[in-house]
């Protein structure tokens, strides 16, 4: 006689909410930080495709953006790997 499956309980709530915590985290971090890059252009009156100096601020915001944000959306990554890992290891 076959005995059906059951699930291994042992880690996998901790395991979805790690990978919860992660997703929301990137989610709200790349969020923020991208509004917040545009935000600062529209205030600053940045023209992105009027001329060099719209390049240049494109690329001053761009640069915000992955140095703020990377920073900020490491985190989740690494609670989203270790739910992840958890996981497999389950």
């Amino acid at each position: 006689m076959v005995e059906p499956h059951q699930a291994k309980s042992d880690g996998g709530f901790f395991a979805t909410i790690f990978v919860m915590i992660g997703l929301i985290w990137m989610t709200v971090t790349g969020l923020c930080t991208g509004s917040v890059a545009l935000w600062t252009g529209f205030i600053n009156g940045a023209d992105y495709f009027g001329g060099r100096e719209g390049i240049g601020e494109f690329l001053d915001n761009f640069a915000f953006v992955l140095a703020i944000g990377a920073a900020c959306f490491a985190p989740g990554l690494v609670f989203w790997l270790i739910g992840k890992a958890l996981r497999r290891g389950s």
